[in-house]
């Protein structure tokens, strides 16, 4: 939960706002954030509110930060409150260093001596690029989402 937290700290700092929206698909996940609601606010310091949201239920004009281990993204509504093109700017960022880290795990699954890695080691690999596939799709839906409100 504490990584999580950050994730959110760090989310809400880099827009300096007040409000987030934990959108899971999980019923499990989504349980145990509601029951954590209260926990939540105090760690993200300077959020006001939480809220447990479905998909659907997650308003337009959000920033997404995607917490894959929880199987949960954090949305922030954006909208009217920051500089757009300056947002855009980080989240390119932000999908360089995801694009190269992927290619880093690519370049090491296709090394010659891939097969005598230990499993324990692939296996990591493995749920790394796992979690940054989901990074990207976050980050890439959070583009998309602050294009659509340069409009």
């Amino acid at each position: 939960m504490s990584a999580d937290s950050a994730s959110c700290r760090g989310l809400v700092a880099d827009i300096q706002l007040c409000s987030a929206y934990l959108e899971t698909s999980d019923a499990q996940t989504a349980e145990l954030l509601r029951s954590q609601q209260l926990i939540i606010v105090t760690l993200i310091k300077g959020c006001t509110s939480v809220e447990v949201v479905s998909a659907s239920e997650v308003p337009q004009g959000c920033a997404v930060a995607s917490l894959p281990s929880a199987r949960t993204n954090v949305h922030v509504l954006v909208k009217g409150k920051v500089d757009i093109d300056s947002e855009l700017s980080k989240l390119m960022a932000k999908v360089e260093l995801n694009g190269a880290a992927l290619a880093k795990i690519e370049t090491q699954r296709s090394s010659a001596d891939w097969e005598k890695t230990p499993a324990e080691v692939q296996q990591a690999a493995l749920e790394r690029e796992q979690n940054l596939e989901a990074e990207k799709q976050a980050l890439l839906a959070a583009k998309a989402t602050f294009e659509s409100l340069r409009g």
